[in-house]
């Protein structure tokens, strides 16, 4: 009876392992590894230096990803190396047909819901009430097939509206000092709702603010704001 128990212990640690390395064998067909590359706007839409564009792009950003309608890895950190090339700790190879939905984002302030087949959302997104406290919302969304090189590239764009203030004087003999300034019904919390529709491949790195024309369903939007 003993002897028995041992064969059938080995039989089940020889049927986890053929299973292992099926999924294995499946998913890695040339050995093409996700990467990423990365570009943003230029705007700034922060005061502090979690502030994002082409010139200073994110050391670190969080990726879900799904296949057909089914979820293929999530809450993985994608890490810039030397030559801004955006890698995971955990390697993740690209499936061999079909492509995979990558959604990405930086300073996720809220509570993040993940949904592989529909607009995934943020809730009880909010924003530090001090200035120098806040921090720059980026999120990029794609649908990609497997490329040569196993990179593809991430268009990241700002969630938040930064609100500018400037003082001009016209009279040469005049002297103004502003003591202070106020924003009254500002919110900041709110439900944030990635893009499903569409995505944000279009490529504004070189526009100025609000030159670009985005094409609808490729933003995100914010609802039940308060504040």
């Amino acid at each position: 009876m003993r002897m028995k128990k041992y064969f059938i212990g080995a039989a089940a640690l020889l049927a986890f392992t053929a299973c292992s390395n099926d999924e294995t064998v499946d998913l890695n067909q040339d050995g093409n590894v996700i990467s990423f590359a990365v570009t943003a706007n230029n705007p700034s839409r922060a005061v502090t230096s979690e502030v994002f564009n082409n010139a200073k792009k994110p050391e670190s950003f969080t990726v879900y990803a799904a296949h057909g309608d089914k979820t293929y890895f999530t809450n993985e950190t994608f890490t810039k190396d030397a030559s801004d090339n955006y890698k995971s700790e955990n390697t993740h190879y690209w499936p061999s047909t079909g492509n995979v939905t990558f959604l990405a984002f930086r300073n996720n302030l809220g509570t993040f819901h993940w949904l592989p087949n529909a607009a995934s959302t943020i809730t009880n997104f909010t924003i530090d009430d001090n200035a120098s406290e806040q921090k720059d919302f980026i999120y990029a969304f794609t649908k990609q097939a497997k490329t040569a090189t196993g990179q593809t590239t991430l268009n990241f764009r700002h969630g938040l509206a930064q609100v500018v203030f400037k003082a001009k004087v016209t009279n040469p003999n005049l002297f103004v000092e502003i003591e202070g300034v106020s924003v009254c019904n500002a919110k900041n919390t709110g439900t944030f709702t990635f893009p499903f529709t569409g995505v944000t491949d279009d490529n504004h790195q070189d526009a100025t603010e609000g030159a670009f024309d985005f094409t609808a369903g490729t933003q995100g939007t914010w609802s039940a704001q308060s504040g």
